[in-house]
C-alpha cells in the first residue's frame, strides 16, 4: 500500500466515525426531545390544575368556618346545598382534569 491509500483510509475511517456520531447524537436528541415535551404537556399542566386545588380547597375551608359561624339555621342550610354544588363540583372537575393531564397516550414515565 502507498502512503496515499493509507491516508484516504484514514480519512475514510474518520469520515464513517463521524457520520456514525452524529446518527448516534441525533436518536440522542429526538430522545431527550420526547421526554421533555411529555413533561411540557402533560406535567406542567398537572402542577396547575394542582394549585388551583389548592386554591378551591382553602375555599372549602373558608365556608365550612363560615358555616359554623352561621346562627341562622336557614342560612345554614342554603350555605350547604350552595358550598356542595360550587366547590365540591370544581373539586371534582379538577381531579379530572389532572388525571387526564396525569396519564398518556403513550405511558411513557420520566
Amino acid at each position: 500500500m502507498t502512503i496515499k491509500m493509507k491516508m484516504t483510509a484514514l480519512i475514510a475511517s474518520a469520515l464513517i466515525a463521524i457520520i456514525g456520531i452524529a446518527g448516534v447524537s441525533q436518536t440522542q436528541l429526538n430522545t431527550v426531545f420526547e421526554k421533555a415535551n411529555y413533561a411540557s404537556e402533560n406535567t406542567v399542566p398537572s402542577l396547575t390544575t394542582l394549585n388551583e386545588a389548592i386554591a378551591a380547597v382553602a375555599n372549602v375551608r373558608v365556608a365550612t368556618w363560615q358555616h359554623i359561624a352561621q346562627n341562622d339555621p336557614a342560612k345554614r342550610k342554603d350555605s350547604v346545598i350552595q358550598n356542595k354544588h360550587t366547590y365540591f363540583g370544581l373539586l371534582n372537575s379538577m381531579g379530572c382534569t389532572y388525571y387526564l393531564n396525569l396519564t398518556s397516550n403513550k405511558g411513557m414515565i420520566v
